[in-house]
């Protein structure tokens, strides 16, 4: 599964886009005022990081529930890589805008 980047396009006139717009994530038209630009280069690499941390505390969360079925609760008290994992997830949770909650249901109800 690969992780979706979100893409800025830049053009001389709205006219270049038309169509294309699907495939971007922001268009802006020349010229275009660098504060403008900037932003909109940093709200976009925002919504990757945030991307790619969500893909991240998903492939750890399934890992953790996996040693959880294999490991009983004395086994998971003990065991370096289960301890990293909680670790990470509960900094992933701690970094990432969108409330976990409402991200595990918009998954749980895309899985059904």
């Amino acid at each position: 599964m690969g992780i979706d980047r979100p893409i800025v396009g830049l053009s001389d006139d709205s006219e270049s886009t038309t169509g294309l717009g699907s495939r971007f994530s922001e268009e802006l038209v020349r010229p275009v005022a660098e504060s403008t630009l900037l932003e909109t280069v940093e709200t976009m690499a925002a919504r990757s990081d945030e991307a790619v941390q969500k893909q991240e505390y998903l492939a750890l969360a399934a890992s953790q529930a996996a040693m959880e079925i294999e490991l009983s609760p004395a086994e998971t008290d003990e065991h370096e890589t289960y301890e990293q994992v909680t670790s990470r997830i509960e900094d992933l949770r701690s970094r990432i805008d969108v409330p976990l909650e409402e991200f595990e249901d918009e998954l749980a109800d895309s899985l059904t």
